[in-house]
């Protein structure tokens, strides 16, 4: 069976997240799980959920304006709240992911 029959989409996936996951990638966070695609392992997202550009001033400075933000499918506002994970767990940098979670955690996802 090959990818244009579909079955691929048909295998569990994860993602791991934590609160650095900002901006399009907490956008397609959001939009695998509201899809119902894939459940959300880790820590809340960052919520990072505007795009900005600095404008130059006349004195040097600059000013930060906001000129778009990012939407979830369902059109949730990402910006300041982040994207709730299915099964909160801690990992540090440098553990694998095996030691982070137990095959008891993943058989109740």
């Amino acid at each position: 069976t090959g990818l244009e029959e579909g079955d691929e989409t048909k295998v569990p996936l994860l993602v791991f997240v934590d609160n650095a996951t900002a901006s399009a990638s907490e956008v397609l966070a959001a939009a695998l799980k509201e899809n119902g695609r894939a459940k959300l392992l880790g820590e809340k997202t960052f919520g990072k959920g505007v795009i900005q550009t600095i404008e130059p001033l006349s004195d040097g400075a600059g000013v930060a304006v906001t000129i778009a933000r990012y939407e979830t499918p369902k059109r949730n506002n990402i910006n300041g709240k982040g994207i709730d994970v299915d099964l909160t767990i801690s990992c540090k940098s440098e553990q694998s992911v095996e030691k982070c979670i137990s095959e008891d955690l993943l058989k109740n996802l």
